[in-house]
């Protein structure tokens, strides 16, 4: 009786504690209950304590391994126990949240399709808001959870079906956005691949067909402006660490200030030294993490700037400018460097690109799009720390066989990926293949990469398995080729390979966003790495590999080709950018 009593005691201060978010109290109060019970775990009493439990560690923001497992057990215990369709709701998407955390994709996807089949046990009116609101979320987390894991068909799918339900325009344009950024890994590079990437793109018009835009501008109030030197705009949510910045970074500090005035308007809220870097390189830097869903504030800033011409340089990635451009703030707006596909937006007049991505041949291609391709000679400038270590020579000189190398993510790895490896490995034999991404840090993760290339014909015992680390660029120096993936190539690896002298083999298509590889290669001075077709990457591969006299030369000497090719000419670029804002200048007040 005194222990019934006690417990009771407990569960009423467990309660209260919980309705004033103590987190620290809840689970010190939780675990005296559990253990109470220890090692009957299957009272039903106990069922509301495991989630009081784990929601304490999940407030608290635990990151380390020991306390997500724990959150991850108390509410799979919970779970084992009768439930509510609304209780196995709720459990079951704050297990997916927390997997999530302890990066377990497998058992988190698990976990939000249980959470989405008690929803539809669940009666509630049409329209309800918790239908809305967090049926909406799940969804998104799913999506999220299936791109990690390599299926974006259904990720794409759940993102546009999560754009349906949500109400918040922000919201509503993230869902959608992510449902563009799945289509990328999967449409084909073909000409059907083309139509349906641009009807996607051009859906998202739909998303902001109630905004009024601001007051049309006209040529002549444009020529009456006082200041006297171009107001270029920049807007993103990357100004930080991120791997943008070794994309933009040159342009913004190379610009001639005698000629241009530089406005960098920030939408995120990491502020870190690539955000003080940032800052210095423009005359103005306007922070508006705080506003980045008000999209109208934020056009009514760029408009009273008076801004000239407006950049988005993020395109449809997180944390986009793009919504703003729909407001028409300044005369004069483009989009380009952060995304590898036109935007589709009415509201952007033109696209960065260059003749290797958007070649005059496919100009049909863009027909469909308001926006026109904007031709330069590299579509962007990469910039890299001159400190980092240089290859001395092709690794298999000392190791005896061939390392392949897959720093992409891993949900753009498809099956016809690991088809082309595995002929790749059995042609040469004895090679081996080093797949580095987010995958790997769980060991559910490991055993799903390892199971598909199992099924690949693949032998693991070929194949090292490694997740993301500090030292990525490092890491490219125990690697002979690199192994581009299709259709959604690398841009950022296929940059740092390169810098850190290892040669890049990759497909393209016919569709944009699969020529990118193309497009640096070729910049790079070695094109014929890319190939047209899947046997013809696979041959490249094999040659390269069996002529390592090549290989060696490559190695020693690629970083200096990419330091003398137009994709690191910090100077020929902004030069050619700024002659274009002066141009399309021109062209716009004379109308």
């Amino acid at each position: 009786m005194e222990d019934c009593a006690q417990e009771e005691t407990e569960q009423r201060a467990l309660e209260e504690a919980y309705a004033r978010h103590d987190w620290g109290q809840v689970a010190q109060l939780a675990e005296r209950i559990i253990l109470r019970h220890w090692p009957d775990c299957t009272a039903p009493s106990l069922s509301k304590v495991y989630y009081y439990a784990a929601m304490s560690l999940v407030m608290q923001q635990v990151t380390e391994e020991e306390g997500l497992s724990l959150a991850s057990w108390w509410i799979g215990q919970a779970l084992s126990l009768p439930q509510s369709p609304a209780g196995e709701m709720l459990l079951s998407r704050v297990l997916g949240d927390v997997n999530i955390s302890r990066h377990d994709y497998v058992a988190a996807r698990a976990a939000l399709k249980r959470c989405l089949n008690a929803f539809d046990k669940i009666a509630l009116p049409s329209g309800d808001w918790l239908e809305r609101e967090l049926k909406a979320g799940t969804l998104m987390a799913l999506a999220h959870v299936e791109g990690y894991l390599g299926d974006n068909t259904a990720g794409r799918d759940h993102y546009l079906a999560a754009a349906l339900l949500f109400d918040n325009l922000p919201q509503r344009y993230a869902a959608y956005s992510s449902a563009l950024h799945s289509e990328h890994f999967c449409a084909s590079g073909t000409v059907y691949g083309v139509q349906v990437m641009n009807e996607l793109h051009r859906g998202v018009n739909a998303i902001f067909a109630d905004i009024k835009p601001l007051p049309a501008m006209t040529a002549a109030s444009l020529r009456k402006r006082q200041h006297r030197r171009l107001r270029i705009g920049y807007i993103s949510g990357d100004f930080r660490q991120h791997v943008m910045y070794q994309f933009y970074s040159g342009l913004l500090r190379g610009h001639d200030a005698r000629r241009f005035e530089l406005y960098a308007y920030s939408l995120g809220q990491v502020h870190d030294g690539c955000t003080d870097a940032v800052a210095a390189a423009v005359e103005h830097f306007i922070d508006m993490g705080d506003a980045a869903g008000d999209y109208a504030a934020i056009a009514q800033r760029v408009r009273e700037d008076e801004i000239d011409i407006l950049v988005d340089l993020s395109g449809h990635c997180t944390l986009s400018g793009l919504p703003v451009l729909v407001y028409r703030p300044a005369p004069i707006q483009l989009s380009g460097i952060g995304y590898i596909h036109p935007t589709g937006m009415e509201a952007v007049d033109g696209f960065l690109t260059d003749g290797d991505t958007a070649p005059w041949e496919y100009l049909a291609d863009w027909e469909s799009l308001h926006e026109a391709p904007v031709r330069l000679r590299s579509q962007f400038c990469y910039v890299r720390d001159a400190e980092l270590p240089c290859s001395t020579g092709a690794p298999c000189r000392k190791n005896g066989y061939i390392t392949w190398g897959v720093f992409n993510r891993y949900e753009k790895i498809t099956d016809d990926m690991l088809d082309a490896w595995q002929e790749i490995l059995r042609a040469v034999p004895e090679s081996r293949l080093l797949l580095k991404n987010l995958i790997a840090a769980s060991p559910s993760g490991q055993w799903l990469m390892q199971r598909r290339l199992q099924e690949h014909g693949i032998d693991s015992a070929r194949v090292q398995i490694e997740n993301v680390s500090s030292n990525y660029m490092e890491r490219y120096l125990d690697v002979d080729i690199a192994l581009d993936t299709y259709p959604y190539v690398g841009g950022g690896t296929t940059c740092d390979a390169l810098y850190m002298g290892v040669p890049v083999i990759t497909r393209y298509g016919r569709r944009y966003g699969t020529r990118l590889g193309l497009s640096i290669l070729c910049s790079a001075g070695i094109g014929e790495l890319a190939a047209a077709t899947m046997q013809e990457y696979i041959a490249r591969a094999v040659q390269l590999a069996q002529d390592q006299e090549l290989l060696n030369a490559l190695h020693i000497r690629l970083r200096q080709m990419l330091r003398s090719s137009p994709l690191m000419d910090v100077t020929r670029y902004v030069g050619e950018i700024e002659t274009l804002y002066e141009w399309l200048w021109q062209q716009r007040i004379v109308k």
